[in-house]
This record gives C-alpha cells, structure tokens and sequence, in this order.
C-alpha cells in the first residue's frame, strides 16, 4: 500500500491471512489484512502483474458502528475505528477449447481416439501459433465449462486469434460452437477459418469453442499397365503396389492382377503416398484422378427445393475432357507437411532388366472426404 502523495509503501499486504481452499486452478480468494495509519489517500500496488492479466480494485468502507446516548434529549455518535475493505480482481481473458468426436455406429476404427489424443492450436492475428496442447480433465475445465470432460485452455492477450489442431488420421475436424462468458454469444458452423476477437476486460472473458472431429473414409484404387516395346519382358502381376499412410506407415499393398488391379479399398481420410515394388528397368509415369462426391455443382439445375413427400432425381453428365499426365522424376520432393522416407530406393538399370527390386515412393495424394485413383504405367 503506498501513499498517494509520496509514493511510499506504508505497508506491506503480502501476508495472507485466509487462502480460499475452494481454489480450481484457474480460480482463487486470498484474505490478507494490513494496519495503516490514519490518512486520505492510499493507492494499492501489486507485484508482480501475471502477463496478460488486468486488475480491477474496488475499496468500500464498513458500515460504522454507532452509539446513541439519550440523556437531555441531545445525542451524539462515538464511531468505532474505521475499516476499510478493498477487492483486488485479476482476470485474463481465456481461449477454452473443448473437443467431441463423432463416430459411425458401424464401422469404424477398432480403437477410437479420445479428445486426449488430439493437439489444439491457438493462433495470433498474424497466423503465428500462440499456443497448443492436448485437452485434460481438471477442476479447471470444470469451473470454466461446468463439466468434467477434458479440455484445453490458454491465456490471451487483446486481439484476433484463430483455431486449429494437429491432423489426426481419418478425422475431420470443425469448429461447431463458440460462446463468450460474457455478451451475445457467438457460433460458428465453419471449418478453422473463423477468429476470435478479445477485448479487454477486467474481469477477465473466457471464450469457449467446442472442435468437434468426425470420422469418415474415402475411396482408393491403384492400378497398373504396362508396355514392353523396347525389350522388356517384366508382367503385370511382377509389381506390387503399396500405401502408405502420413506417418510413413505402409497401411495396405496388393499384388497386381492380370487386369491391371492391384489394390482398392476405403480408408481413413488424410494424407497417403503411393510405393512400388517390382522388376527395374522401367520408367515410371503416375496420373490421378479425383472424384470430390460433396463437390457443390453451379447448374441451376442442382438446387433442389425438397418439400414433404416428394422424389427428386438428378442426372449429372460428364463429357469427357483432355486427360493430364503428370511425369514425376527419379527424385520427388514432397511437400513441407508430408514425413518424407525412403521405401528401399533402388538404381534403374538397362531398360529390360528383370531384377526384383523396391522403388522409392512416387506418388502422393492426399484423401478427403472423397475417392481418389492412381494409374501407375512402365514404360
């Protein structure tokens, strides 16, 4: 406590004389108590100031005790000795993130993950990553959301923040809910492409926003040709063609078939690299084709009124277009977010050599919420 006049620390309030025991982590009461001698102007200090927290003070004096004396008919009031009490309020405004999944009630992964397993991320207004971490239970998540499920939560300055979380296999995720402790709440039925902005406060906000991850599959086919007219003797069903997942993981291979069919399947959406086992001396020519089911079409024709009772049907014809063949080289850089590895790179040797070997990866596609084909052809 310092004397607004000087400046001067006139007592020292650091003692606390009553902890509140009912303290949840992010929720606290102190009781201290200070002897100050008589005077008008005090000023309270606090040191030191947690980042990113703002103080409110709120002083008040007791009602004072009073004495009436009747005697002859005047009266007069002898008061006690003041008391003055004082609130001092810390808050800090809070990004509360609580997490849900949303499984197939068939199907499905055989061990699901839970809301642990998953790393949320909080960014600045300069797309810079502010904070992250996995959600947990605690008193905290239960005085911030009023529930005991796990959740994580972070400290925020004034300004813009955005959401998002690590990929997680097989898991669409979306932000479906964000509501304020205080004013008009806010929702938000979009992907990790929405803000939140804070405003200073000093009690303290806290926004809580619930990632909600939805397992889905899509649709992979690998396929394969090819052509010996320079020599080569090697069959379809020499080569082997393999998938990985984005961790590295070879998740799935076939043997290729007479008919050019080596492995198909539904899988967990994410990202996925292609591998090839086979005889070398063969060039290498990969094509992918992307079929996008939820792809919103702009025909007129697509917007569908459904009322009660009714059947709608709608044909989409596709005329064909000129196919894109994309070379890859004997070396492939993969983009930054993808885990680059080597399957059991391999030099090419004279075109007709049919020594069995495994080739570096050459493909990579990347699976969401809809099918994707691979044609590998030799050369």
């Amino acid at each position: 406590m310092y004397d607004s006049s000087d400046g001067v620390v006139v007592a020292d309030c650091s003692d606390v004389v009553t902890p509140d025991l009912d303290n949840h982590g992010v929720y606290a009461q102190l009781h201290v108590e200070c002897d100050v001698p008589e005077g008008t102007g005090y000023q309270l200090g606090l040191d030191p100031l947690p980042e990113f927290y703002e103080p409110y003070v709120s002083c008040y004096q007791l009602q004072e005790a009073r004495e009436l004396i009747e005697d002859d008919g005047n009266a007069f009031d002898v008061a006690s000795l003041g008391e003055t009490q004082c609130w001092i309020s810390l808050g800090a405004n809070m990004a509360v993130l609580t997490k849900s999944l949303n499984l197939p009630e068939v199907g499905g992964p055989e061990t699901p993950p839970g809301p642990e397993d998953f790393v949320l991320e909080v960014y600045d207004g300069a797309g810079e990553l502010f904070a992250s971490g996995s959600p947990a239970a605690g008193p905290e998540c239960e005085w911030l959301v009023g529930s005991t499920e796990p959740c994580f939560y972070a400290d925020l300055e004034t300004g813009d923040y955005s959401l998002g979380e690590e990929v997680e296999q097989g898991y669409f995720g979306s932000v479906v809910a964000c509501e304020t402790s205080y004013g008009p709440d806010e929702r938000f039925i979009d992907f990790f492409n929405e803000t939140i902005t804070v405003d200073p406060d000093p009690f303290g906000r806290w926004e809580v926003c619930e990632i909600r991850n939805t397992y889905t599959e899509g649709s992979i086919t690998l396929t394969k040709t090819i052509t010996n007219d320079d020599g080569g003797t090697a069959a379809v069903g020499d080569f082997t063609l393999e998938l990985y997942d984005g961790d590295g993981v070879m998740v799935d291979s076939g043997v290729c078939a007479g008919d050019g069919t080596c492995l198909t399947g539904d899988y967990p959406i994410g990202p996925y690299t292609v591998g090839e086992s086979g005889p070398d001396g063969y060039t290498r020519t990969v094509t992918q084709q992307v079929i996008v089911p939820n792809e919103q079409l702009t025909d007129t024709e697509a917007m569908i009124d459904l009322g009660p009772s009714e059947q709608v049907t709608v044909n989409v014809d596709s005329n064909d277009q000129p196919t894109t063949t994309t070379t890859l080289a004997p070396t492939t850089t993969l983009a930054p977010t993808t885990t680059a590895f080597d399957a059991g790179g391999a030099t090419l040797p004279p075109t007709g050599d049919d020594t069995t070997g495994t080739v570096a990866l050459i493909a990579m596609g990347f699976l969401l919420l809809g099918g994707a084909g691979l044609l590998l052809a030799r050369r």
